[in-house]
C-alpha cells in the first residue's frame, strides 16, 4: 500500500498520534530553504519532494478526507468520526487523483483571508521549514501576490467550493465553527453517517474548544523539536480569534503602494455577517 503520510501532505489518521508529527520530526533541513514550484504551487522543499509518494495511494471507500487551506481550522476537523481520516492542505491540481476517482466523502473548512494571513505569518516564523518571512509587510506582499507555500489563498478557497456541485463535499466555515460549535460539528457527524448523542456531542465541542487543543500535546505540535518549530517565537495555537487588527497594521501604506493587489482580497471580514457564501456563490471581489 502506498504511503499515507506523504511527511504530512496527506496523512492518515485513526485514533493514534499523528503520523504527520511524526514524519515532521524526521526533517533534517532546518535552513529555511526556498520554497519549490510544483505545478505552478509553491511548497515547503520537504513536502515538494514526498509528492512522488502519493501516486500509489490506496483509497478506501468510507475514507473521508479533511482539508484545508493553511491555518484554518484543521485541528478542529481531526476530531471527525471516521473509521479513517485522510487530512491535506493541498490545492485540487496536486490532489492524488485516486481521491476523486473514489468520491469519497470531503470536509472543506474556509477562514476569511485576513485572519489566516497573520496566523501564518507568525507560523513561517516558528516553523523553520518555510523560508524566513521577513517583516510583516514583506510577507503581506507574499502572501497576496500567491507566493506562500501552497499558493493562492483565493484559489484554494474558491476551487474547493467549486467541488461541491460534483462531489459529497461539505463546505464549513471557521468563523461558523467558533460561533457555534456544536451547530458544526453536529453538520459533520451527520454528514458522514454518525449522528452522536448530545452526551457525546458536547463532549467533542469541550475536547475541540482553543483552550483545550492549546494545551494538548497532540494538537499543539509542542513535541516537535524547537530546531523545527520553536515556540519561543510563537506557539502554533495562538488566539484562535479575529486578528484583523494586526492585519490592518501598515496595510494601508501597502495597498497605497500596491493598489492592484486590492482585487485578490475576496474574503472581507464583517464579524456579524456570513457574506463569506455569498462571495463564493457569485466569485464577486470586494473592496475592503
Amino acid at each position: 500500500m502506498g504511503s499515507l503520510h506523504s511527511k504530512t501532505l496527506i496523512s492518515h489518521q485513526y485514533k493514534s498520534p499523528d503520523p504527520g508529527k511524526l514524519r515532521m520530526e524526521l526533517i533534517q533541513d532546518h535552513s529555511r530553504p526556498p520554497l519549490v514550484y510544483v505545478k505552478g504551487i509553491p511548497l515547503i522543499k520537504y513536502f515538494a519532494e514526498a509528492l512522488e509518494e502519493m501516486k500509489d495511494l490506496q483509497v478506501w471507500p468510507d475514507d473521508v478526507l479533511i482539508s484545508t487551506y493553511p491555518k484554518s481550522g484543521m485541528e478542529v476537523l481531526k476530531e471527525t468520526p471516521a473509521p479513517r481520516l485522510l487530512k491535506t492542505h493541498l490545492p485540487l491540481s496536486l490532489l492524488p487523483q485516486a481521491l476523486l476517482d473514489r468520491k469519497i466523502k470531503i470536509i472543506y473548512m474556509a477562514r476569511n483571508a485576513k485572519d489566516v494571513a497573520v496566523s501564518y505569518f507568525n507560523f513561517y516564523k516558528m516553523a523553520k521549514v518555510h523560508p524566513d518571512p521577513g517583516t510583516w509587510e514583506d510577507f503581506l506582499e507574499t502572501f497576496m501576490t500567491e507566493k506562500v507555500s501552497y499558493g493562492s489563498w483565493y484559489q484554494h478557497v474558491k476551487e474547493w467550493w467549486e467541488l461541491r456541485k460534483q462531489y459529497p463535499l461539505l463546505y464549513l466555515f471557521y468563523e461558523d465553527m467558533k460561533k457555534d460549535p456544536k451547530r458544526e460539528i453536529q453538520k459533520i457527524t451527520e454528514f458522514v453517517g454518525q449522528p452522536l448523542p448530545e452526551d457525546i456531542l458536547d463532549q467533542i465541542v469541550q475536547q475541540t474548544s482553543f483552550k483545550k487543543m492549546k494545551e494538548n500535546p497532540m494538537t499543539n505540535y509542542s513535541t516537535i523539536p524547537d530546531e523545527i518549530m520553536d515556540h519561543t517565537i510563537s506557539p502554533f495555537m495562538r488566539k484562535g480569534e479575529n486578528m484583523v487588527i494586526q492585519w490592518n497594521r501598515g496595510l494601508q501604506a501597502f495597498l497605497m503602494k500596491k493598489p492592484e493587489l486590492n482585487r485578490n482580497l475576496t474574503f472581507r471580514y464583517k464579524k456579524q455577517e456570513k457574506h463569506e457564501k455569498v462571495l463564493l456563490e457569485t466569485g464577486r471581489t470586494p473592496s475592503l
